[in-house]
């Protein structure tokens, strides 16, 4: 984030599942998850200018028309909470596709909690905006914290994990817009499949480790999203030939990653893979 007496610009970069386990459903309608999010170094931009009223202006890519955007959602609570009627002219790009489980909209809503409570003077803490972060989104408050942590509860309750390794990905973004309202109503918890855990996989990022992380990517919504969209079986057969470290698809898709053991193993896969892809990596 940079700032001066006129403006704060900063970047909301998107994430990665390394892992994603869902627990149950809870009785507020939403499910308890166990998931490693992890921050990459593809991201939207923000600029927020002082003014006397709250105006967003979108470019890049395109984001769901209706409703109210994330970021003056974000922006509106947290006038309420601080008690200030400060305004702010914002400018959003969109780098990030909507709908792809990439995080873009809840990264943009805590960029904007951080820049406001910079550009307003606000000297609100980090649990303030967590608090604030917790009514957005289940993914909000891991962006308040960033770079790679374990998410529990809803995706609420955030632990920093260690993470010293800058991993190389192969990302894939299918033009294709995937509700996750619509996963988790298809979604079918068989306890009898046996749940799984992040410990392995906290443990290899720990040890830095990329084999270990390979070998424990894991996300339980992958089924159901690539039964309901079965185009996306192509991606995932394509980079399974590719023989990478391990895939996996983020969040509730539809964008799929694999997991390179050098930049140069990564390079030779976008060559190799004939699908429309970028090389993403960790942000430390």
């Amino acid at each position: 984030m940079t700032s001066s007496l006129q403006t704060v610009e900063t970047d909301a970069p998107a994430k990665l599942n390394l892992f994603l386990e869902v627990i149950g459903k809870r009785s507020d309608g939403y499910h308890d998850v166990e998931t490693v999010a992890h921050e990459i170094d593809l991201a939207d931009k923000l600029t927020f200018s002082p003014a006397q009223e709250l105006s967003l202006n979108v470019t890049g890519l395109p984001i769901p028309p209706g409703g109210e955007n994330l970021v003056l959602r974000a922006a509106r609570i947290l006038q309420e909470m601080a008690g200030t009627k400060y305004g702010a002219a914002i400018t959003l790009h969109k780098n990030i596709p909507a709908g792809s489980g990439l995080g873009g909209g809840s990264s943009d809503a805590a960029a904007t909690l951080k820049a406001l409570n910079s550009l307003w003077k606000l000297k609100m803490r980090q649990e303030d905006l967590l608090g604030i972060a917790s009514r957005l989104g289940s993914d909000v408050p891991f962006f308040i914290h960033g770079k790679t942590a374990l998410c529990t509860g809803r995706g609420q309750i955030v632990s920093p994990l260690t993470n010293r390794n800058r991993l190389i990905f192969l990302l894939v973004m299918p033009a294709l817009s995937v509700s996750t309202a619509e996963i988790y109503k298809n979604l079918s918890l068989d306890l009898t499949c046996g749940r799984k855990d992040a410990t392995l996989l906290i443990e290899g990022l720990a040890r830095r480790d990329v084999t270990a992380v390979g070998r424990e990517l894991f996300n339980r919504l992958e089924f159901v999203t690539v039964r309901l969209y079965p185009e996306l079986e192509h991606v995932r057969r394509r980079l399974e030939e590719l023989s990478p470290a391990g895939l996996a698809m983020t969040g509730s898709g539809s964008a799929f990653y694999c997991l390179a053991r050098t930049r140069s193993e990564a390079e030779g896969f976008l060559q190799k893979s004939g699908l429309k892809a970028i090389i993403v990596s960790s942000i430390i």
